[in-house]
This record gives C-alpha cells, sequence and structure tokens, in this order.
C-alpha cells in the first residue's frame, strides 16, 4: 500500500548507495512505506522515482530515500524549489 506524501526538498546525499531526501514532509501516514512519486524542479516534473522507506534525520525531520537513479544534486536542491509528490 503506497502512502500520500508532498516533500519540499531541501537536501540530497548518498548513504550506501542509497539517494535520501531532506526536507519538510508533508503527509497524513506515520510511515512512508515503497511509495511511487514524481520529482519537480520549479514546477517541471523531471522524473518519477520509488521511495523505498523513510529514516528519522536530525531535529526530528522525516527523510526519505531510494535506490533509483536520481538527476539531482546538492546545488540544484539548494537554487531551485525541489518537490517529491506522490502518484
Amino acid at each position: 500500500m503506497s502512502s500520500q506524501f508532498k516533500m519540499n526538498v531541501e537536501d540530497i546525499f548518498l548513504v550506501g548507495g542509497k539517494t535520501v531526501f531532506a526536507g519538510d514532509l508533508e503527509t497524513p501516514s506515520k510511515n512512508i512505506m515503497v511509495t511511487p512519486c514524481k520529482v519537480f524542479v520549479d514546477g517541471t516534473d523531471i522524473a518519477q522515482i520509488l521511495i523505498e522507506g523513510e529514516v528519522l534525520g536530525v531535529g526530528g525531520h522525516r527523510d526519505l530515500w531510494t535506490k533509483s537513479k536520481v538527476q539531482l544534486d546538492r546545488e540544484t536542491v539548494r537554487m531551485h524549489k525541489v518537490q517529491l509528490i506522490s502518484v
């Protein structure tokens, strides 16, 4: 069962072959499970990836992770509005 969410991505980093998205997560779900989502940069749909779970981040943030190939870097995330929206 997929979870409905929207994340305003504030940071992106790699951990052991996984891409982790950190930011403000809007969702009624208590736990994000495996869920397809679209990646938007400045409102433009650039990709669809599979979110494979979440981890508790620094300061209580709920970070999401994927093993999908992601064509984003920290500079893009910091200079543009990047969002993940479940489909």
